[in-house]
């Protein structure tokens, strides 16, 4: 049940790999931590971990939700600059 909800919230079988032995390669770079010496069984582990991922989540949205305002922006001024056609 738990493995069907973490799927059916956007994640995927390697996010759940990489989340068992904390593992992702972007969230442990934020972190600045080599998969040497990093116990994935460790509580301040996971806590970092976590967090780390987190922040990396909020980022992407945020990076997705400013390229979707420019490509509105965009779509906003070629609509306003667009020669109307002459009614026949």
């Amino acid at each position: 049940m738990v493995f069907e909800a973490m799927l059916a919230l956007g994640l995927d079988a390697r996010d759940v790999a990489h989340l068992e032995r904390l593992s992702d390669p972007e969230v442990r770079r934020r972190l600045g931590t080599s998969t040497e010496h990093f116990a994935h069984y460790q509580r301040e582990n996971v806590i970092a971990y976590l967090e780390a991922w987190a922040d990396l989540l909020e980022d992407r949205l945020s990076d997705a939700l400013q390229q979707d305002e420019a490509l509105r922006q965009d779509e906003a001024l070629r609509l306003e600059s667009a020669v109307p056609i002459a009614a026949e």
